[in-house]
């Protein structure tokens, strides 16, 4: 009898954190903080509206302070929402 094996993501290889982000204030500003996540090691998706990023990462690449620092040291002050 032949055995399947399927490969799967765990929940403990994703992680999804939701940063404040302060100063988006025109159009494009959202298009610029989601290129900017994207571009971080790691990061698998990323949603930005006006007022926060929703970003789901690899955490054995990424960490969340390092995505803050990132989108802050961007022009975009940016907090981890609790």
């Amino acid at each position: 009898m032949a055995l399947a094996v399927l490969t799967t993501a765990s929940a403990s290889e994703t992680r999804v954190v939701t940063l404040d982000v302060k100063g988006m204030e025109c159009g494009t500003c959202p298009l610029t903080v989601k290129v900017l996540l994207k571009k971080q090691q790691g990061v698998r998706d990323v949603t930005v509206d006006r007022k926060s990023a929703h970003v789901r990462y690899d955490p054995s690449k990424m960490d969340e302070e390092r995505l803050m620092k990132a989108v802050s040291e961007a022009g975009y002050p940016a907090t981890v929402r609790k």
